[in-house]
């Protein structure tokens, strides 16, 4: 076999990296691996060290792949990876809902009760953490972290779950150990006995967890342990069950008892720490109610974000790039040096072609992967060469691509019903639109007793991409220049009284005109 190689043949990737990672396995490849690019301004060494552990971004932005890619590269450390949306199921969830307490918060100048999983969450990361670290990782304290196993309930053999380990009504109840203080080997027993206010071996559950957290300190770490607790799917979708809402709590005491139990062991001055991923969307959500969880990811997390104005700066370019280059070395042991060429017509509909996959796919990894996945649908067998004709030919495929991506954003923010009501607001009309258009076709929907505001599903749609602003306005010499202002390219705030536009990507399959 000669280059060019077959596109099919090209692993272009698949749409969810971590299918990709397990499917790259099975095969025994490394494609993923070696066409890994850093994201533009993220230092990959802070996240390696620790000292920054939220990765942020919009979806299909390669979260997972830089997770991932993280958790692969260690070599002399325990580690494990939980995905938070396959993992603790609904039905964990529901239990959850059940063992926590009821705080007082202040929201937006409005007193509410609502449920706080942090304690719980943090028993949890402790489990398993202290089930990833061995012995021969400690200099001294060998008794507490024996004790602590214990307490724990760390079971050495499979994943601990939140659940394994106690028997409790709620966070404020009592646990109840089933041994003997003379079970213990340090200092913990006593301090369990001196708080222990009954004879049948009870203890309220936060009372157990501040021994926990207070004895770690004790614990004298070796230099050379290196322990890496990976969280990703941090994700839920809004629900007229509110298990949304609840969810959203959930994700949002999980970061807070990530910086704690983070922080407890820098105190330790351990290398231990928690890595999480989390979407952008999401991330707003919180934001909304809670301004301490945006200093802990301003101080602890990075952004990614691949546009650059730099046609020549363009890193997404070279992830693909790489992924040509490493498939045709697997078939043909050497790779062709014009892969752009080699492979892709010079421009569709008279963009370059570079530019064109980078704007249609939102200058998104995946984004870019699904306009080449859906112009694969429509190519022959024996094709080498994408022709204009496949992107062309492919819109409608691609389109459903993208508006399953929209869909899924819109889930941080809208349920299911209101998400079918929001499309349907931009099915058969036309693409280009202003506040006052949108605000009428919101007020004469069939809708009843809707209350959400043209304005805020203008900026919740402009912030995930599916809009953004076209106008033109004229310059100094009198020639009128044309903006276009998109989230991607890090204009961050629509312009509430300019036009704004669907998203080239939806269009077609929106029917919109």
């Amino acid at each position: 076999m000669a280059l060019p190689i077959k596109l099919l043949n090209i692993h272009f990737g698949e749409r969810d990296a971590l299918h990709e990672f397990m499917k790259q396995d099975k095969d025994d490849l490394s494609i993923l691996d070696n066409s890994f690019v850093v994201p533009p301004r993220v230092r990959i060494a802070e996240l390696e060290s620790g000292s920054r552990y939220f990765v942020l971004g919009p979806k299909g932005s390669g979260k997972t792949t830089l997770l991932w890619h993280l958790m692969r590269k260690e070599q002399n450390s325990s580690h494990r990876i939980i995905l938070f949306k396959s993992e603790i199921r609904k039905e964990d969830r529901d239990r959850l809902d059940k063992m926590v307490g009821w705080v007082v918060v202040e929201d937006q100048k409005k007193i509410k009760t609502e449920s706080d999983y942090k304690s719980v969450w943090e028993w949890y990361l402790l489990k398993n953490i202290f089930s990833l670290i061995k012995r021969e990782d400690i200099i001294s304290g060998h008794n507490i972290f024996h004790d602590i196993q214990k307490i724990l309930n760390i079971k050495t053999n499979r994943i601990n779950t939140i659940f394994d380990n106690f028997h409790i009504n709620s966070v404020k109840g009592k646990i109840n150990f089933g041994f003997a203080h003379g079970d213990f080997k340090s200092e913990i027993g006593a301090e369990i006995e001196a708080r222990q206010k009954d004879a049948n071996a009870n203890l309220d559950f936060l009372d157990v967890l501040r021994i926990v957290k207070q004895f770690t300190q004790e614990i004298i770490f070796r230099n050379t342990t290196r322990v890496r607790l990976y969280f990703d799917e941090l994700e839920f979708f809004m629900s007229s069950d509110d298990d949304g809402e609840r969810d959203r709590r959930l994700i949002r005491d999980l970061i807070f008892a990530i910086y704690y139990i983070n922080t407890l062991f820098s105190k330790c001055d351990a290398n231990i720490c928690i890595l999480a991923s989390l979407r952008t969307e999401i991330l707003n959500s919180l934001h909304a109610n809670n301004q301490e969880v945006e200093k802990i990811i301003d101080a602890f997390g990075v952004k990614i974000s691949w546009y650059n104005k730099s046609e020549a700066k363009q890193k997404i370019i070279t992830i693909f790039e790489n992924k040509i280059k490493y498939s045709e070395v697997m078939l043909e042991a050497r790779h062709s040096y014009h892969p752009w060429a080699t492979y892709f017509p010079e421009a569709v509909e008279g963009k370059e072609i570079k530019s064109y996959l980078l704007d249609l796919g939102l200058h998104r990894p995946r984004g870019v992967l699904l306009r080449l996945a859906a112009a694969l649908e429509v190519i022959e067998d024996d094709d080498c060469k994408f022709e204009e004709s496949h992107f062309l030919d492919s819109e409608e495929s691609f389109g459903r691509f993208m508006l399953q991506e929209f869909t899924e954003e819109m889930s941080a923010f809208f349920d299911n019903k209101e998400r079918e009501w929001i499309l349907s607001l931009f099915r058969g009309h036309d693409f280009a639109f202003d506040y006052e258009e949108l605000q009428k076709r919101v007020l004469y929907s069939k809708r009843k007793h809707n209350q959400i505001s043209a304005e805020y599903i203008i900026k919740s749609l402009y912030r995930i991409g599916m809009i953004g602003n076209q106008f033109t306005v004229n310059s100094d010499s009198g020639y009128e220049n044309y903006r276009a202002y998109w989230s991607y390219r890090g204009n961050i705030d629509p312009i509430i009284e300019e036009r704004f536009v669907l998203h080239q990507s939806v269009r077609k399959v929106l029917q919109a005109v």
